[in-house]
């Protein structure tokens, strides 16, 4: 898990709170809980990017804001105890359930820095054979001191995607 979705996570604390904290700290806790989830997830998928197994919690930063902001704007900044108890549940379930689901489940890979001395050149090159009517695609590695720009990691993400997703019995989106 990366660091700004764990915040993300525990920007939900004061929310999480309001149901059980006394009347008079839930008006102080009113503004951190309707305005942290929503900041702490904006930078999040600003910085960090946007992540599919993390949809139900940028849903649940939305129902936080509009619960909390339109309780502030009516001046009202405390939900029943009955209800707020039942969204304190909800959310906690919410955070937990895609929490494990984002961080340990289905993880960000981070690719390790290459090492050696020399740059890596690639050449994708397509053989054929027009006797047998073969073809055949070959990428060709090879150490290079000259600095070029980058090659995407594969070539082809969204061809990459389906095929996986297809192969695995998964819609792409999950990929």
């Amino acid at each position: 898990m990366r660091t700004l979705e764990g915040l993300l996570l525990l920007s939900f604390v004061p929310s999480l709170l309001m149901a059980v904290l006394p009347l008079r700290w839930r008006r102080y806790m009113a503004v951190p809980a309707a305005i942290l989830p929503t900041l702490v997830g904006a930078m999040q998928i600003i910085i960090e990017g946007w992540r599919i197994q993390l949809v139900p919690v940028y849903i649940l930063v939305l129902i936080v804001l509009a619960a909390r902001g339109t309780a502030l704007l009516r001046r009202d900044a405390t939900l029943r105890r009955g209800r707020g108890m039942i969204f304190a549940l909800l959310s906690l379930a919410v955070v937990v359930f895609t929490g494990i689901l984002a961080g340990y489940l289905l993880p960000v890979v981070q690719m390790p820095e290459p090492t050696g001395p020399y740059l890596v050149g690639i050449i994708d090159r397509e053989l054929v054979d027009e006797d047998r009517g073969r073809r055949l695609m070959a990428s060709i590695r090879y150490p290079t001191n000259e600095t070029g720009r980058r090659a995407p990691l594969l070539h082809a993400p969204d061809t990459t995607i389906n095929g996986l997703a297809e192969s695995f019995g998964l819609p792409a989106l999950a990929l």
